[in-house]
């Protein structure tokens, strides 16, 4: 979802403070365009923005929803940020990173699985996870 809204935010040009809803009205479009063609869609919020519990109450009213919460470190959270690129990704200033993680590890649902990611680096095994998680 995020490059999606990425990619939208850059072709109507708008900015970052000019973003209603964090983008969560933009996903939520993208998201019902997909589940009418399909069964299932995963995307990944942090829970650290103040509209992300009103769209989470929607889709568990609306469709399954089966929260997985991936966990890491601060530190290990920090590293993997500056590791990624920006083609797909927002840039986050250093100095906003301990407060959206501060925010998203006190976010809490009933969690369908909780996976520990802190020694595992590789998105392609955190994906292996997720679709074993979400196959049972």
């Amino acid at each position: 979802m995020e490059k999606h809204l990425i990619e939208t935010i850059r072709a109507n040009k708008i900015d970052g403070d000019d973003l209603p809803n964090h983008g969560f009205d933009i996903e939520e479009t993208e998201i019902r365009t997909i589940l009418a063609n399909e069964s299932a869609v995963v995307f990944e919020a942090t829970g650290s923005s103040e509209y992300f519990p009103h769209y989470y109450n929607m889709y568990a009213k609306e469709f399954s929803v089966l929260p997985i919460k991936l966990v890491c470190s601060y530190e290990t959270c920090l590293e993997r940020i500056s590791k990624r690129g920006l083609v797909d990704n927002f840039e986050v200033p250093v100095e906003a990173i301990r407060r959206i993680y501060d925010l998203s590890v006190r976010f809490e649902v009933d969690w369908f699985q909780v996976i520990n990611t802190e020694n595992q680096f590789s998105p392609d095994e955190t994906i292996k996870k997720l679709r074993c998680v979400m196959s049972t």
